[in-house]
């Protein structure tokens, strides 16, 4: 194993997965910890009720689920390429580039340990999701085995494509993503006009697709991985798997070959890597480059408002930085979730409301962190700020509020220019929108004190950092949930007894607000209460 790998390299490994069931251990030591913990076990101890008692039958075809597997891996690589940053270089995190750089340890060392870090760090979430899959898929094994190694082989040629930018020239890498994307463009129409892809999205149309002689060709490297998943038996999986693992040796092959002594190109990917986790660590969510237009505008002095104001014009200049990253980013929200408004027009009401709950509940508020999810590092400024806790509380909420509000209007009027709103309903969302939306940013900001997190490195494959997401979105929805439907259940109760609505709405619409009085206390004491010392995620 030395041989492969220096032996200070696998017992920094080792350390590296004690030091993470430590932290674990240390939530033993706090209610909040042990809240958490507690809360961990149970949503897995769900996930493994819910695979004992599945069936393991398939409730889809082995056909569709080989389609499907395969699929969503090319489309998840596709979009790495296109969409992903060009880092020019494997990127390590700060604290192994400062101790492993300078280390005298070979360079390969150092890159077969970035490749046997990423395939253990694909593990554990491997097997979570694998939990999930396994009700559709016919073995529990191959539901597990097929997951890991899609897993794997994703980040694997993530890293290689990160080498292939480092060789190139970046006037090349970024005509690269242009054919790319232009080919995926042109094939998506051509499976459309030969009927290889149907105009509705449909397990039927995946496995139509899958088995056309376009889809065999383009799917053909992705389809090993989708076969592990639909193994009727342990010799189909074990058959499979050692394609996908003569897939991924080919890959590891290739990144070893690529990688010629580029310690400067490593240095510069890390660094950038470095940038972008530190930006969502603070709950920059949406990455922006600038934008020379908007630099051109401010935002104009607020009244102070017992040191509110400056508060928010703070958290609005930043918004207002990065408006056009994030402008397209809802555009694209908005447009999918409207999509359906331009195709029925008798279901626009429905459809709008529908759309407009599902983004003000679970979509906006993640990518529009400008509150204290993204002041995580600035908490002891804050605190020390000579002002009432409800004053910062209430600056910190004025710019998510004031951009989902706009969102929100933008497509009520679109609903409004299909003639699918009367007046009446128009002036009771109107009243109300804006309690709604802060109570939601009230509850996300609340948990968040409470509970706080920020996102690390290999944050998408880190199945702690999944499950403290998982309770923190549940705990949120939870508490959205509840207090929404007590007004919903007073207004109810209200017109039961008189059977006048008006009065239904006012005492459904008082209760909301008097929520967000509540909530609004609730949120100054948990800011007064935090300790940057001892809460501060690190």
């Amino acid at each position: 194993m030395s041989a492969l790998m220096h032996k200070s390299l696998w017992l920094l490994i080792r350390l590296s997965v004690g030091a993470r069931l430590r932290s674990l251990g240390k939530l033993t030591k706090s209610w909040k910890g042990r809240f958490v913990l507690l809360c961990i076990v149970g949503v897995i101890g769900l996930w493994l009720v819910g695979t004992l008692i599945g069936t393991g039958a398939g409730r889809f075809s082995p056909d569709t689920i080989r389609s499907l597997g395969a699929l969503s891996l090319a489309v998840m690589l596709f979009a790495t390429v296109v969409f992903g940053g060009n880092e020019g270089g494997v990127a390590f995190s700060p604290a192994e580039v400062e101790f492993l750089f300078p280390a005298p340890i070979p360079r390969r060392h150092l890159l077969i340990y970035r490749i046997v870090l990423v395939v253990l760090i694909a593990l554990p979430t491997s097997i979570f999701i694998g939990c999930t899959f396994q009700r559709n898929t016919p073995t529990l094994t191959g539901a597990w085995l097929g997951t890991w190694l899609s897993f794997s082989f994703l980040s694997l040629a993530q890293m290689a494509w990160q080498l292939i930018s480092g060789i190139a020239a970046q006037a090349t890498v970024a005509r690269s993503k242009k054919v790319i994307g232009g080919i995926v463009v042109v094939v998506l129409l051509a499976s459309l006009a030969t009927g290889a892809l149907g105009m509705q999205l449909s397990f039927d149309n995946v496995v139509k697709f899958g088995e056309s002689r376009l889809g065999k060709g383009l799917l053909s490297p992705f389809l090993p991985f989708g076969s592990v998943l639909a193994a009727a038996d342990l010799n189909e999986v074990a058959s499979n798997a050692a394609v996908c693992l003569g897939i991924i040796l080919a890959v590891i092959f290739l990144i070893l070959k690529l990688d010629v002594n580029h310690t400067e190109a490593s240095l510069g990917a890390s660094e950038r890597m470095a940038k972008r986790v530190e930006d969502a660590r603070r709950g920059r969510v949406i990455h922006n480059k600038g934008n020379g237009f908007l630099q051109r505008f401010s935002v104009p002095a607020l009244p102070r408002l017992q040191g509110a104001g400056p508060i928010a014009w703070h958290q609005l200049t930043a918004l207002l930085r990065s408006a056009g990253t994030l402008a397209i980013f809802i555009g694209i929200l908005g447009s999918a979730m409207s999509a359906p408004l331009l195709m029925s027009k008798s279901l626009v009401l429905r459809q709008a409301l529908v759309a407009v709950i599902t983004m003000s509940v679970f979509l906006l508020p993640q990518f529009i962190q400008y509150d204290f999810r993204a002041e995580i590092d600035r908490m002891p400024v804050l605190k020390a700020l000579p002002l009432n806790p409800i004053a910062i509380v209430c600056g910190e909420l004025l710019a998510p509020v004031l951009v989902t509000l706009l969102v929100q209007m933008g497509m009520i009027g679109l609903a409004v220019l299909l003639g699918g709103i009367d007046t009446r309903m128009l002036l009771l969302i109107g009243a109300f929108v804006i309690p709604v939306d802060f109570l939601i940013y009230m509850a996300e900001n609340f948990v968040f004190l409470l509970f706080p997190f920020r996102l690390g490195p290999n944050n998408g494959q880190d199945l702690q950092t999944m499950l403290r997401v998982m309770l923190t979105m549940l705990l949120k929805f939870g508490l959205i949930c509840a207090l929404l439907g007590a007004a919903a259940g007073l207004g109810g109760l209200v017109y039961y007894f008189t059977k006048t609505e008006i009065a239904a709405y006012v005492i459904a619409w008082v209760t909301v607000v008097a929520s967000c009085v509540g909530l609004l206390a609730a949120l100054g004491w948990a800011f007064k209460r935090f300790d940057p010392a001892m809460d501060t995620p690190g």
